[in-house]
């Protein structure tokens, strides 16, 4: 198939393989347009029950117009082989996905699951029945939007004639219990095969489980499916009791309507949403402050509240370096960093003197411009000690030398007289010296 044209399409690469058909990536030749091509394998057409069936889903898919639901884009014809042409989805099942993480977060899955049911209440307002939900018939695009898809054994309310007696359409892990039973297949079928599969996406497995055939329709008609809060502790009991109601053995106990069934999740999600934004209070005053834009919440999540606490612990730690830097590397006395904040009374409006116990501290801003003040003025001090210190040991030296340097001045002086003297005679009169007596 693989490189064939089928009228106006170029067939590029086999995506999927079912049992009665195959699905191909193809193109559009002149529009250049991504399509998927859904091709009845020969054995099928020349069943004439199931070529029958193949037609029937292009006939249904071609009556539905849904954002959630797959498009149905040409029908053709040839080399005795039929092509139903739909759009491409770029994504993967849900199924896929289910077996690459087990259990989806209760938000995620909620959301897609949501999806799942306005593509399945318009099916059900058009009088279309899908018969055959399940994860590997829910496609999930990479850009995030839901598609359901695969329509074979989807029926028309009121058609007679599509099913022989006897004969179980669908599924077996996600058919109801009529449909085991061969009963006739009605709206509640699909939402007991839509709470299967929410069941698996929120606990990781389907309910019925068996090695054999027998062991699974035994379960779906007789076992009660263990709750799945009891597997997965995330989910909470009004959510798992949600699921347990869809998936009742009576379909006159289930959810009688899609649009019931998806009430009930928005509710419970709501609540869900709401008991989580309970988790932290924050005063009015305190949110009066933080108003950012239109935002002001009178009640924040703990994300936001975690958020604050982190913003808080940044600028105490900024304030400590700040005090720290004023130091310079040097010693600092701890009371320094931490500086006693003076605190004032606030006593209230009214009430007795003896009930004034509030006490707030000032603004660290003044403390911390007080010891930067102080910080200077020791600065100053220390700077005019040193620069009087330099004043008088130049004074000491000056006077010192000075001093040497008359006493160098004398020595010169007396050198004459003492050259003399060494040649003057003993006498005084031969000097010409008289002495009185």
């Amino acid at each position: 198939m693989v490189g064939k044209e089928v009228g106006p399409y170029r067939v590029l690469q086999k995506i999927a393989q079912g049992g009665m058909s195959s699905v191909y990536k193809g193109l559009h030749i002149d529009l250049e347009q991504d399509v998927a091509i859904k091709v009845l394998s020969s054995e099928s057409f020349e069943d004439p029950c199931l070529r029958d069936r193949f037609i029937n889903e292009a006939k249904i898919q071609a009556k539905l117009s849904h954002p959630n639901v797959i498009k149905t884009l040409n029908y053709l014809e040839q080399d005795g082989s039929i092509f139903l042409v739909m759009e491409y989805v770029n994504g993967e099942t849900l199924d896929v996905l289910l077996k690459k993480i087990g259990t989806m977060p209760l938000e995620r899955a909620v959301a897609i699951f949501l999806g799942v049911l306005d593509a399945i209440e318009f099916m059900h307002s058009k009088g279309i029945i899908h018969r055959d939900i399940k994860p590997a018939n829910i496609m999930l695009a990479y850009d995030r939007f839901v598609k359901v898809m695969d329509f074979g054994i989807a029926k028309i309310m009121g058609e007679k004639g599509k099913t022989r007696v006897g004969i179980r359409i669908g599924t077996l892990w996600y058919m109801s219990p009529e449909q085991i039973r061969g009963e006739e297949a009605t709206a509640l079928t699909d939402i007991y095969s839509l709470g299967i599969t929410l069941y698996q996406m929120i606990t990781g497995h389907v309910p019925f489980i068996g090695e054999l055939e027998f062991d699974i329709m035994r379960g779906h008609l007789e076992e009660t499916p263990v709750p799945p809060w009891k597997i997965n502790r995330d989910v909470p009991k009004e959510l798992g009791q949600v699921i347990l109601k869809a998936l009742a053995k009576n379909p006159a106990e289930r959810y009688q309507s899609i649009r019931e069934f998806s009430e009930a999740l928005r509710s419970i999600m709501k609540m869900r949403e709401i008991n989580q934004t309970r988790a932290i209070q924050v005063p009015d005053n305190f949110i009066d402050r933080l108003k950012w834009g239109r935002l002001s919440p009178r009640l924040w999540t703990a994300k936001h509240g975690i958020m604050i606490a982190a913003v808080v612990i940044a600028i105490a730690a900024l304030g400590t370096l700040a005090v720290l830097a004023q130091g310079k590397g040097k010693a600092t006395d701890p009371s320094a960093v931490m500086p006693n904040v003076p605190v004032q009374a606030i006593k209230p409006a009214s009430g007795p003197p003896e009930t004034d116990i509030l006490v707030e501290p000032m603004p660290m801003q003044s403390a911390i411009e007080k010891q930067h003040k102080k910080q200077q003025k020791l600065t100053k001090a220390h700077s005019y000690g040193n620069v009087g210190r330099t004043i008088k040991t130049e004074k000491k030296e000056t006077a010192a030398a000075d001093l040497q340097s008359r006493i160098d001045s004398t020595k010169a002086e007396n050198r004459p007289y003492e050259a003399g003297k060494e040649a003057a005679p003993d006498s005084a009169e031969d000097n010409g010296w008289r002495i009185r007596k």
